[in-house]
This record gives structure tokens, C-alpha cells and sequence, in this order.
């Protein structure tokens, strides 16, 4: 068994609601990411919903 961080847990939460596999909640994200992965998360919703980079 292999054993992640919440922040980590919370990443892959947010990447599997991009492909639309679950759904999630933000709130959690806000708390945990930093400014460099909060713009990663935001460039990441712009390419999923068909935006650019």
C-alpha cells in the first residue's frame, strides 16, 4: 500500500475532475496549494475546458 500526502491526494482529486471521473470541491485546493501550483491548477481548468495555455 503506498502511502501520499494530502496535498498530493488533493492533487489527484483535482486532476481526476478534469477528465471528469469525479467531482470535487475547490475549497480544500485553496488551502493547501501554493502560488506556483494554484497557477498550475488555474492553466490546467483553462486547457481542460478547450482554452489555451
Amino acid at each position: 500500500m503506498t502511502h501520499s500526502s494530502r496535498s498530493e491526494t488533493l492533487a489527484l482529486e483535482f486532476a481526476a475532475s478534469l477528465v471528469g471521473e469525479c467531482s470535487v470541491q475547490l475549497q480544500p485546493f485553496l488551502q493547501v496549494f501554493d502560488d506556483a501550483e494554484f497557477t498550475a491548477a488555474l492553466r490546467a481548468l483553462r486547457v481542460a475546458r478547450g482554452g489555451e495555455d
